[in-house]
């Protein structure tokens, strides 16, 4: 109760004109995939998927790459 009490006197009512909102996705769409290479260094293998926006990422195995992309990603692949 005294918790509220002293919660309340750092309150203060806003007439809602003066309340300004900048919406912000919730979520956001990673760069779409354009190429992807396997790379090989002596006998180990790797996978890269490289981005749109020049980014990439190298996967060991085939299942990490698959865990790491979306439904979306694998259509375009």
């Amino acid at each position: 109760m005294l918790i509220k009490r002293k919660m309340k006197k750092h309150m203060e009512i806003v007439v809602e004109e003066e309340i300004a909102i900048d919406d912000i996705p919730l979520a956001t769409k990673p760069p779409v995939i354009v190429e992807y290479k396997l790379i090989r260094e002596g006998i180990m293998g790797h996978y890269q998927l490289i981005r749109d926006d020049g980014s990439f990422k190298r996967y060991s195995s085939m299942i990490m790459m698959l865990q790491g992309i979306d439904r979306e990603d694998l259509q375009t692949l």
